[in-house]
C-alpha cells in the first residue's frame, strides 16, 4: 500500500503547519493506523494537544481561549450552537453545582472544535429513467453504496425533486428503484466515492435531473393543455361565431 501523510492545523492567527516527508512504499499487507483517512484526524489531535498545553501554562480560561482562536468562517457557527444549547457560563454553572453536591459522582463540560475541509471536487452523476406506464422512477448514481446510505438518500432526493411538480404531487419512495450495479462504463467521467461528500454531491445531482425532468414535463404539459383544451376551444368559439353570423345574415335577408 502506497501512503503519504501531511498533517495541517490552523490556530487563530497563527498557522501551524506540520509536514512529515512521505516516501511511496508497497506493502504485503495493510499499514497499522488508527482510520483509513488521509491525516486529518491526527492533525486535529496534534493542534488540540497544543491548545490545551498552552491554556495550561498560561492559566487561560479554556471556553474562552478556544473561542478566539476559531477561524472566522466558524464563528458563527460557534456562536449559534453554543446559544442553542444555552451557553458555555450557563453548563458550567450547572456542573459546579453537581459535583458541590455529589461527593462521588462527577461531572464535566468539554468542547473540541474541529474545522473539517471541504471543497468542490466532487463529479458525481445521475441516469435517471421514468416509466410512462406505471411510472415507477429507476435512478443510477455514479457513487458506490457502501453502507453509508448513498442509495437511500439519491432515492429520497429524487422523492423531494419530483413531489415540486406540482402542489398536488407527491412521489413516494417507493416509486424510486435504485440500480445497484454500477460500471465506470455507466460514468466514465465520476470521481471516487471519498471523502465525505460523495453521497451529498450525487443528491445534488438527482436533484438537478429532477429539475430536468419537471421542465420536460411542464412543457408536455402545456403542449397537452394548448392541444387538448386550448385550441379546441378556440375552434368552437370560432365555429360558433361564424354560425351566429351566418344566422344573422339570413334573418336580415328575411
Amino acid at each position: 500500500m502506497i501512503f503519504y501523510l501531511t498533517l495541517a492545523a490552523e490556530v487563530s492567527a497563527v498557522f501551524i503547519l506540520l509536514i512529515f516527508p512521505g516516501t511511496g512504499t508497497a506493502t504485503d499487507t495493510p499499514p497499522n493506523g488508527i482510520m483509513r483517512a488521509p491525516g486529518d484526524f491526527q492533525g486535529m489531535v496534534l493542534t488540540e494537544a497544543a491548545i490545551e498545553a498552552t491554556i495550561t501554562a498560561g492559566k487561560f480560561d479554556e471556553v474562552f481561549f478556544k473561542a478566539a482562536n476559531l477561524g472566522p468562517e466558524v464563528q458563527p457557527v460557534w456562536k449559534e450552537l453554543d446559544a442553542k444549547m444555552g451557553g458555555q457560563a450557563a453548563r458550567k454553572a450547572a456542573v459546579e453545582k453537581f459535583n458541590s453536591a455529589n461527593r462521588w459522582r462527577k461531572r464535566g463540560l468539554w468542547s473540541i472544535p474541529v474545522k473539517y475541509a471541504r471543497g468542490n471536487r466532487e463529479r458525481e452523476m445521475v441516469k435517471m429513467k421514468i416509466s410512462a406506464e406505471t411510472g415507477v422512477v429507476t435512478v443510477s448514481a455514479s457513487g458506490i453504496e457502501m453502507g453509508q446510505g448513498l442509495n437511500t438518500k439519491v432515492s429520497q432526493a429524487c422523492a423531494m425533486g419530483l413531489s415540486k411538480l406540482s402542489p398536488s404531487v407527491s412521489v413516494d419512495v417507493s416509486l424510486i428503484h435504485n440500480t445497484g450495479v454500477k460500471t465506470t462504463a455507466d460514468f466514465p467521467a465520476a470521481s471516487g466515492t471519498s471523502g465525505s461528500g460523495t453521497s451529498e454531491s450525487c443528491c445534488d445531482a438527482a436533484l438537478k435531473a429532477c429539475a430536468m425532468v419537471r421542465k420536460r414535463i411542464s412543457l408536455l404539459h402545456r403542449h397537452f393543455i394548448l392541444k387538448t383544451i386550448i385550441l379546441p376551444r378556440q375552434a368552437r368559439d370560432k365555429h360558433r361565431e361564424s354560425t351566429q353570423k351566418r344566422e344573422r345574415r339570413v334573418f336580415n335577408r328575411s
